[in-house]
């Protein structure tokens, strides 16, 4: 009837067990997401508190906003794992990339089609 009285649910009561983050912006000063290794550590932290037991981190990529490459996120990914170490964070953390539909995402698709002769 009135449901919009009901109270919304906390985010930590759905998330399931060993649930997998597939979106977020975890890799230190690349994109608009944590600005410093402090920052990943912590949103990491607290994830894993949540339930969240692996992150696949999905900085963006936009040419004229965020300069991002597969070699600068992977660089920055290698640093942040080692760095997540020693601070003793164990959350497994990958990276991918949130592409945005810009001039040079269509650049960058036809230089893939020739690599890899689509």
């Amino acid at each position: 009837m009135l449901t919009f009285f009901k109270p919304k649910p906390i985010l930590k009561d759905i998330i399931i067990d060993n649930f997998i983050d597939i979106h977020s912006h975890l890799l230190p000063g690349i994109d608009d997401g944590a600005q410093s290794i402090e920052d990943t550590n912590f949103l990491i932290s607290e994830m894993n508190k949540m339930g969240f037991k692996q992150c696949i981190t999905t900085p963006h990529v936009m040419e004229n906003v965020w300069k991002n490459s597969r070699k600068k996120i992977e660089l920055n990914l290698d640093t942040t794992q080692i760095e997540l170490r020693n601070k003793n964070n164990n959350v497994p953390i990958k990276a991918a990339a949130e592409y945005m539909m810009d001039a040079n995402f269509v650049t960058q698709l036809k230089l893939r089609r020739r690599q890899n002769n689509y």
